[in-house]
């Protein structure tokens, strides 16, 4: 098996980070003596935005409201996650970004850099009704800050204006494969569906 490198996509509630663990148990157990190095941005946000500092304080904030979080903030962390991290012969899975234009650009360079070839988007798509309804289940069950309907509409209307024209950008991209994902199955249709695109099964 040839190392992947996969994106993951979708609208908030689309379940994508449900979908990476399964992939990423999947990996771990086909191809175990190779590395995974999995990021997800939000993740991380979360755990700054725990800590008490004046960035994590205006962090808060903009979690709170449902907004993404500035550029520079997104790849300084990943970008740092890559810098010490990557080997050159490891699975690279992220989620969720990059959610803005700029952060594609600066984030297409650096795969150009670590020369990862043919990168797998896979966006998964459900509609806006369907997203709330799971969005309205994790937030009983974690009560994650943007999940809070106060913040639903800002996150939807964001993914619409700003990431939406990111994955188009790098969907014009010779270098990368684009592939939809029906996200209103269950969990264990979309992984078999995901699977079979990457010729995994």
């Amino acid at each position: 098996m040839s190392p992947f490198t996969i994106i993951f996509f979708g609208p908030p509630g689309s379940g994508k980070g449900t979908q990476v663990k399964l992939l990423e148990r999947f990996l771990k157990e086909h191809d175990p003596d190779r590395r995974q190095v999995s990021v997800s941005t939000g993740e991380h946000f979360r755990a700054i935005v725990n800590k008490e500092t004046y960035s994590s304080k205006l962090m808060r904030a903009t979690l709170e409201r449902g907004d993404l979080q500035p550029e520079f903030i997104a790849i300084w962390l990943w970008s740092g996650i890559f810098i010490e991290e990557l080997k050159g012969d490891e699975h690279i899975i992220t989620d969720g970004f990059p959610r803005m234009p700029l952060e594609g650009k600066v984030f297409d360079t650096a795969l150009t850099f670590y020369q990862r070839e043919s990168p797998h988007i896979l966006h998964l798509k459900l509609t806006e009704e369907q997203a709330i309804q799971r969005l309205n289940l994790r937030q009983t069950k974690e009560g994650r800050a943007d999940d809070q309907s106060s913040a639903r509409g800002l996150r939807f209307k964001l993914y619409n204006e700003k990431t939406l024209p990111t994955i188009e950008v790098l969907r014009e991209n010779p270098r990368y494969h684009y592939h939809e994902v029906n996200g209103e199955r269950t969990v264990e249709e979309i992984h078999h569906d995901i699977l079979k695109i990457l010729s995994l099964s």
